[in-house]
């Protein structure tokens, strides 16, 4: 538990009497459930990051019982059951525990924030409005992203941890400002709004920069400069995903003509031309040599 504000390395005036920490990562993020009662708590003056940045981290928590008080110079606020809040480790601030206090503590790379645009949105704290009907969404997520850690797959365990990042940005963007987004983080949400789209089969560079909140001009600038244009991107992922359903242990029980269904594709036959064209083989092909993989 060295390397986060998961409380082991914050405590400062306290003791870990009293304190229970379960902490499981699921892809980027650290999942951690946190039991706490009589502690106070504040990052290290001289916290540990390596060269590079690597260990650089945002944290959102949710209260799921109890509460603290948060003191940051004169100010101070009490945040109690459902409460949400984002903490930066670099800033100076305490954390009071006085009753026993249960959270869900996620660490977020700054890194994956950064990609999506949220990362500076918070310099010391932030607590998002819990009566908004959002947070309150994203708060469910998050909840139930923890309860299947350790549970689930490495693959699904990934996507889960993926698709947080995403809802947890929505809380430090402003909906509708792609368009004031650094250009990165713009390129990035237009491919996660492709990659979260792709099985629609009349999928259109208009409905991907409505999503993204950028016009066709901003998004075919934006996907070129990565290399692919927005549609060559989208037949890509398409066959990314076809490849991996075909590939998966559990693909017998799908056939051809449903896989191709799923990754928005028209027809079995436009489905297998554009699965020859890119892998070499049909997708019957590929699948038999999987199997055999896999035996």
């Amino acid at each position: 538990m060295a390397d986060s504000y998961d409380v082991r390395s914050t405590l400062t005036r306290s003791s870990l009497a009293g304190c229970s920490i379960k902490a499981r990562q699921m892809g980027e993020v650290q999942v951690t459930s946190v039991r706490l009662a009589g502690q106070n708590i504040s990052p290290l003056e001289n916290r540990f990051k390596e060269v590079g940045g690597e260990d650089d981290y945002l944290y959102f928590k949710i209260v799921q019982s109890g509460a603290f008080d948060l003191i940051s110079g004169k100010d101070q606020q009490s945040f109690g059951p459902g409460s949400a809040l984002f903490v930066n480790p670099d800033s100076n601030f305490t954390e009071i525990y006085r009753e026993p206090t249960e959270l869900l503590l996620l660490r977020l790379p700054k890194k994956a924030l950064r990609e999506r645009g949220g990362h500076d949105a918070v310099q010391q704290y932030l607590a998002p409005d819990i009566q908004c009907p959002d947070v309150r969404a994203v708060n469910e997520f998050v909840q139930y992203v923890e309860r299947q850690a350790g549970a689930v797959s490495p693959y699904l365990s990934d996507q889960l941890s993926r698709h947080c990042l995403d809802m947890i940005d929505t809380l430090l963007t402003r909906p509708g400002s792609g368009a004031n987004r650094p250009r990165i983080a713009t390129a990035f949400h237009a491919k996660q709004t492709i990659i979260r789209l792709l099985g629609e089969q009349r999928l259109s560079v208009e409905r991907i920069a409505a999503e993204t909140g950028v016009s066709v001009n901003q998004l075919n600038r934006l996907m070129k400069a990565d290399g692919l244009s927005p549609m060559r991107f989208v037949w890509q992922m398409r066959l990314e995903r076809a490849s991996r359903l075909l590939s998966s242990p559990e693909q017998g029980k799908v056939s051809i003509k449903e896989v191709a269904y799923r990754c928005g594709f028209s027809s079995e036959a436009h489905f297998s031309r554009a699965f020859r064209s890119r892998y070499g083989m049909t997708a019957q092909q590929f699948l038999r040599r999987s199997s055999r993989v896999s035996d």
